[in-house]
């Protein structure tokens, strides 16, 4: 069995286009020099975490897989990549629906984190975890103005999570671990995508409700007591949003 996590380089921007997995790609080189390419994937049932770092600038033609939403996050440091001619600014987030062919370009020494998401699974987490609907809105969008401060911590969290499987010695995960991995990818997507202009509707929970969802977490772990619980299984069994249960703690 492979692992998880796939790690490829390569010497060559045409074969470099093609070593990220479900892409269609074509990139052209449009500096001088030898190219160093390299791209460390993460595939799961639903999802597609990755980091590509290229060494010279490119022009690049891309579609992500058929029924997937994907979020590019530039890693900040030095000139802007551009989608479709519009400026990725380091504050700032880019956005594609899958099976659809748009334009990037990127600059010399340039890595980006990307998440490629089913959008069937990403609707339902939204709405079951999230309690949000805007995937519409999102996938309207080709560059989400996010906080700075938080997309750097979302580029060292899905940098760290890149590394631990680059270094375990598991091979395979069960699927109920597979599908922690996803929520644990989308509870460190989502709020950085919220973090322009989510205005939460949860500020003013009673003092008396909050100890009754505090009350009802407390008997579901006791009940659970051997079982490896995550927020996002909370939130289903309650049928409260995760920013719900934020404010009770």
């Amino acid at each position: 069995n492979d692992r998880l996590l796939r790690a490829v380089t390569s010497s060559d921007a045409d074969e470099h286009a093609r070593n990220l997995s479900g892409w269609s790609q074509e990139y052209d080189q449009f500096s001088p020099g030898a190219f160093i390419g390299q791209i460390s994937e993460l595939w799961l049932p639903y999802a597609q975490l990755y980091l590509e770092s290229t060494s010279q600038h490119l022009h690049q033609s891309c579609a992500s897989w058929s029924n997937s939403l994907w979020f590019g996050i530039p890693i900040p440091k030095g000139p802007n990549a551009t989608i479709c001619s519009k400026q990725i600014p380091d504050f700032a987030v880019a956005v594609k629906r899958g099976g659809s062919e748009f334009k990037l370009v990127t600059p010399a020494n340039f890595q980006i984190l990307g998440v490629s998401i089913n959008e069937n699974y990403f609707t339902n987490y939204l709405q079951e975890i999230e309690h949000i609907d805007c995937l519409t809105h999102l996938s309207s969008q080709e560059v989400i103005m996010v906080d700075p401060h938080a997309k750097l911590q979302v580029c060292e969290a899905f940098q760290r999570i890149l590394f631990e499987h680059s270094t375990s010695s598991k091979y395979t995960l069960s699927a109920s671990a597979l599908e922690s991995l996803q929520d644990r990818i989308l509870m460190i997507l989502v709020p950085l995508l919220m973090s322009a202009s989510a205005a939460d509707d949860q500020p003013s929970l009673r003092q008396t409700n909050r100890n009754r969802i505090v009350g009802k977490v407390r008997e579901y772990l006791l009940e659970h007591l051997d079982d490896d619980i995550t927020i996002p299984d909370i939130c289903r069994h309650l049928q409260v949003s995760r920013r719900t249960l934020q404010y009770c703690t």
